[in-house]
C-alpha cells in the first residue's frame, strides 16, 4: 500500500506543477490577446490559433477595444444589411 500511496503523491504533485505551468501560459495568452488584435486579427482566427484554450466569445469580450477601427461598431453582417435595406424616407 505503501509504495501505491508514494506513487500517487508523485502524481498528484506532478499533476499540480503542471497546472501551475499551464495557468501561467494562459496568463501570457491573455496579455498577447489585445495586441494580436489591434494588429488585426479577427476573434475566430486567435480561438482557432489559441486551440480553443478559451470558451468562445471570451476572446472577443476580452479584446473588443483593441480592433482595428474597421471592425468596430457592429457586425459586418448586421452593417451589410442595414446598408442593403431600402431608405424609409417620404
Amino acid at each position: 500500500m505503501e509504495a501505491v500511496l508514494k506513487q500517487l503523491a508523485e502524481h498528484a504533485a506532478e499533476a499540480a506543477r503542471l497546472d501551475a505551468e499551464a495557468d501561467a501560459h494562459r496568463e501570457e495568452i491573455k496579455k498577447l490577446l489585445p495586441g494580436a488584435r489591434k494588429e488585426g486579427a479577427g476573434p475566430a482566427e486567435l480561438e482557432r490559433t489559441i486551440l480553443g484554450i478559451y470558451a468562445a466569445g471570451t476572446i472577443s469580450r476580452w479584446t473588443k477595444d483593441y480592433a482595428p477601427a474597421d471592425r468596430k461598431g457592429p457586425g459586418r453582417r448586421s452593417a451589410r444589411k442595414a446598408s442593403a435595406r431600402p431608405s424609409q424616407s417620404a
